[in-house]
């Protein structure tokens, strides 16, 4: 037997159901999206410091570029440049030596808040090879 009254309660079942999936996926779009455009913040930013680095002339003075040009690049998106770290790492000893391999890793946590849930914590590392030029 049939109810006269059930018209129209497919459609209100589909607005239901639909809302009901629909919120936890944007919440995880959110999220990845977030998680993504830090990854693409640090790994502009090595990119950036392995170009200031080879280009110096001087491995302290090329140092102290690095840090501030990370600092800077994580700023302008919105980041906190202390939960991140740049590390310099060379294929020779001195790092300027020409035809040898600069590597700058930038590694840090981006905190993700979530309604209802616990904080999560994901830690991403991005880096950049660059050799140094023979001048």
């Amino acid at each position: 037997m049939k109810l006269k009254d059930s018209k129209g309660n497919v459609s209100l079942e589909f607005i239901f159901v639909s809302a009901a999936l629909l919120i936890p996926i944007s919440f995880l779009a959110i999220y990845i999206y977030s998680i993504a455009s830090t990854y693409v913040a640090i790994s502009n930013a090595a990119r950036m410091a392995a170009r200031i680095y080879v280009l110096e002339d001087s491995e302290t003075l090329a140092k102290q570029k690095v840090q501030r040009a990370v600092s800077r690049q994580l700023q302008d998106y919105g980041l906190r440049s202390r939960d991140f770290r740049a590390q310099v790492s060379c294929s020779a000893r001195p790092c300027l030596t020409s035809g040898e391999y600069v590597t700058i890793s930038i590694t840090g946590k981006r905190r993700v808040k979530a309604p209802f849930a616990q904080q999560i914590s994901v830690t991403l590392t991005a880096s950049q090879t660059l050799e140094v030029d023979g001048v």
